[in-house]
């Protein structure tokens, strides 16, 4: 694929249409473009595709994972993916672009997850944290799931909803130890990413008796697989029952 490939043709088929407030919505959409040349046609198909179209206004906007478009060529979607669209650099999940934010005066960004709202008119959300979201949910069904393809499913539900690649099904995992492979370790993935800043990731880690847990200081990315033993190093920290069993407060034991 070159800036000689001409004759580009996109096509967004909207299906599934809802309707909310006015506002026709579908996550299901489907794009694709042809590219021809003189050696040979390049084609690719996108089923990823979420759409907003205001019928009042004629306004439309859509978001595409361009992870998600495939080739008919393992190597046209490789060179699509690494050479001409970087798309592991500008990723589209939305937990990035929406709660980091770079301005034009620093070379790195910062959390603004919580940020304050300065609208004039607040959302009915502001300044609130959620018991319990409903990623959280497909989650839990996803570590309880009978078998790998039930979990991967549940986990491919939010991924998509959260615009990131789905999952490939049979998935190479175990449903069984945090590690920085298998199903478990997706769903941790998931949960770092939807928890950050909250605070909350300590009773995962607790809950499921995580041995390592990612060093909050650590600049390394992606990180390591988690070293063997007993020891931490400056990208994991070992936790054990002394560190996840809080003391009981003097205060609470003092008349008892």
């Amino acid at each position: 694929m070159s800036k000689r490939l001409i004759g580009i043709v996109m096509l967004m088929l909207a299906i599934k249409l809802s309707v909310a407030q006015d506002l026709w919505f579908t996550r299901n959409g489907n794009i694709k473009f042809h590219a021809g040349t003189s050696l040979e046609d390049i084609d690719a198909t996108n089923n990823d595709v979420a759409s907003l179209f205001n019928p009042k206004t004629g306004e439309f906007a859509f978001t595409v994972l361009i992870k998600s478009f495939h080739f008919r060529r393992a190597l046209m979607e490789e060179h699509f993916n690494t050479v001409y669209m970087e798309s592991s650099t500008y990723t589209t999940d939305i937990r990035n672009t929406a709660f980091w934010y770079q301005s034009n005066q620093k070379s790195y960004k910062t959390f603004c997850k919580f940020a304050d709202n300065t609208s004039t008119v607040p959302s009915a959300n502001t300044n609130l944290v959620p018991m319990l979201r409903k990623s959280e949910m497909y989650y839990i069904a996803a570590e309880c799931a009978p078998d790998v393809p039930t979990a991967v499913g549940y986990l491919n539900t939010v991924r998509t909803i959260r615009q990131v690649p789905a999952l490939a099904i049979p998935f190479q995992g175990v449903l069984t130890g945090i590690s920085s492979t298998g199903v478990m370790g997706e769903i941790a993935k998931e949960y770092r990413k939807d928890l950050y800043g909250e605070g909350q990731m300590f009773f995962y880690y607790k809950r499921t008796n995580t041995s390592f847990i990612p060093n909050g200081t650590s600049v390394v990315s992606p990180l390591p697989a988690p070293p063997t033993g007993n020891a931490g190093n400056t990208n994991w920290l070992y936790m054990d029952k002394v560190k996840y069993v809080l003391p009981i407060p003097t205060s609470e034991l003092e008349f008892h």
